[in-house]
């Protein structure tokens, strides 16, 4: 009798600890995925997760024939922050900016750090009108916004390039609005351009 007690609580021993180990990887797994998705700096997603979920976006767009839109923002003269004020402000900067950027764009958007100062939204079920709408709302509160960076005041601006799906490949979907973003620094910055 005490020995089927004592493999009893062996036994039960074995599967609560194994039980604990397979939690922790479980925990672990989840926290390295988030990790490879994630922008260290600013929190936000990162371009892998773009790519990912283009992938996804596009065939249901197709699929269900529903408007999709992409936009490309891109701080103006943001090397002018590093070379004069650090990059321990330029990193601040893009906090600050990506926040701005997340408190203008819907739960449905995928807001994503594109690389270096580029930030990138892309808009389901969202046509032209109400893209150029959240667009206008993103730049004109990154205008008006002020950062403080060691009790200076600092200002920014972005261009915004926008573009809607009309059946192409992904990499011609992100071509054509980085001409629209291309297009609104050559017209002076701090403004919106649409793909034509």
């Amino acid at each position: 009798m005490i020995e089927l007690t004592t493999g009893s609580v062996i036994n039960w021993s074995v599967v609560l600890s194994v039980g604990y180990f397979m939690n922790k990887s479980s925990k672990l797994l989840n926290k390295v995925e988030e990790l490879t998705i994630t922008d260290a700096l600013t929190g936000i997603y990162n371009r892998r997760y773009f790519d990912f979920i283009m992938e996804k976006t596009i065939p249901f767009s197709k699929k269900n024939n529903t408007p999709l839109i992409f936009m490309l923002l891109d701080i103006d003269h943001f090397k002018k922050v590093n070379d004069n004020f650090g990059h321990q402000c330029g990193d601040e900067a893009l906090k600050h900016i990506s926040d701005i950027i997340g408190s203008n764009v819907r739960d449905t958007d995928a807001f994503v750090r594109f690389g270096g100062e580029e930030f990138a939204v892309i808009m389901p079920n969202t046509d032209v009108d109400e893209g150029l709408i959240i667009a206008e709302l993103i730049r004109e509160a990154i205008e008006k916004s002020g950062f403080t960076y060691n009790n200076e005041r600092i200002y920014f601006t972005i261009s915004i390039g926008v573009s809607s799906y009309n059946g192409e490949e992904i990499e011609e979907f992100i071509e054509k609005t980085d001409t629209a973003l291309y297009k609104a620094k050559e017209n002076g910055r701090n403004q919106i351009a649409i793909f034509n």
